[in-house]
C-alpha cells in the first residue's frame, strides 16, 4: 500500500509541475500577444525580458517543487518500507508514477485547452520524452529521499567519534 501512495504522490507532483509549466507559457503566451503585463505582476524593461524571467523562474520552482517534493515523499516512504528488499520496487513505483504524471498530461491539457484531437506528433514525441526523464528523475530522487530515512540520521555515539579520532591521530603519529 505504501508503494502505492508513493505512486500515487509521484503522480500529483508530476502533475503539479506541469500544470505549473504549462500555465506559465499559456500567461507569457497572452502578455505577449497583449503587448505587457497586467498591473499586478512585476514587468522588466522589456516585454521580451519579462517572458524569460518568468519562464526561468516557472523552471526553477517547477525542479524545486519536484526534487524536493519526491525526496520528502521518498524520505517518508523510507520510513516505512525495508529498503534493502524492497528498493526495486520503490524504483519502479516512483518512475511509473513521475513518468505517468507527464503522459496524463496529453489528454488533460486537450480537454483545458478544448482541443483534443489537435496534438501534433512532435508534442506527444516531446511528452513522452519528457515523460521518460521525469520518470527517471523521480526515480533517483525518490531513492536517495529513502535512502536519507534509512541510512542518513543514523545517530554516532560519541564513544565513535572518539575512537575514530583516536585512530586518525595514531596513523597522523607514523
Amino acid at each position: 500500500m505504501r508503494l502505492k501512495v508513493a505512486a500515487i504522490g509521484a503522480v500529483l507532483i508530476s502533475l503539479t509541475t506541469l500544470l505549473i509549466e504549462v500555465w506559465t507559457e499559456w500567461y507569457v503566451d497572452q502578455f505577449l500577444r497583449d503587448g505587457g503585463i497586467g498591473g499586478w505582476l512585476p514587468q522588466l524593461e522589456t516585454t521580451g525580458q519579462t517572458a524569460v524571467a518568468y519562464l526561468y523562474v516557472s523552471q526553477a520552482v517547477t525542479f524545486t517543487l519536484s526534487v524536493f517534493g519526491i525526496a520528502a515523499l521518498g524520505y517518508w516512504v523510507g520510513l516505512q518500507l525495508d529498503l534493502t528488499s524492497e528498493y526495486r520496487s520503490l524504483l519502479g513505483y516512483f518512475a511509473v508514477g513521475g513518468g505517468s504524471g507527464y503522459l496524463l498530461a496529453i489528454p488533460l491539457m486537450g480537454l483545458i485547452s478544448g482541443e483534443v484531437g489537435s496534438w501534433s506528433a512532435l508534442s506527444v514525441v516531446f511528452l513522452a520524452g519528457a515523460a521518460v526523464a521525469t520518470g527517471i528523475q523521480f526515480a533517483l530522487t525518490g531513492l536517495a529521499g529513502a535512502a536519507l530515512a534509512v541510512f542518513g540520521f543514523t545517530s554516532v555515539t560519541r564513544q565513535d567519534s572518539i575512537a575514530t579520532s583516536d585512530t586518525e591521530t595514531q596513523i597522523d603519529s607514523r
